[in-house]
């Protein structure tokens, strides 16, 4: 009898001594192992995919959150400011250099002073100007306050 040649599609010598019920468990068991191999590694695909996905909301967030709080730092600074710039308007330190020299009398009620001021034409021009600057700014309310008076736009 002539030497066996082997084929390239004969099956591996240790499986050609097992039965086909042996050669089907071994089967399922390495496409088990497989299953299981590509199991593991696209979980730790998908987990490193969510941690990238994490990492670049954080940052967006961060980056929203950093824009709102330079927003909110700039608004307190004009607002701060503003005290400061018509503490520097001579039109407004002339007013309150008056108020200071001149309260009014201690037994005069609100109705009364207001009355006083609206008579002086000096108090009357500050007012509508403080009305123009409280209407650029949007803001409800100036004050401008001295020790027993005080001026207001509202």
């Amino acid at each position: 009898m002539p030497p066996r040649i082997a084929s390239p599609v004969s099956a591996p010598a240790p499986l050609r001594s097992l039965g086909l019920r042996s050669r089907v468990g071994v089967t399922l068991v390495l496409i088990l192992g497989w299953a299981v191999v590509a199991w593991i590694l696209s979980g730790r695909y998908y987990a490193r995919r969510l941690a990238d996905s994490v990492g670049q909301a954080r940052h967006q967030a961060d980056l929203a959150l950093d824009n709102i709080a330079m927003g909110v730092h700039r608004s307190l600074g004009y607002l701060h400011g503003i005290p400061t710039s018509l503490a520097r308007e001579e039109g407004v330190q002339q007013l309150l250099a008056r108020l200071a020299r001149t309260p009014s009398p201690p037994g005069l009620d609100i109705p009364a002073r207001q009355a006083r001021w609206e008579r002086n034409p000096t108090a009357a021009a500050m007012s509508g100007y403080l009305a123009g600057v409280k209407s650029d700014l949007g803001v409800d309310v100036i004050w401008g306050r001295v020790p027993g008076s005080g001026v207001a736009a509202g």
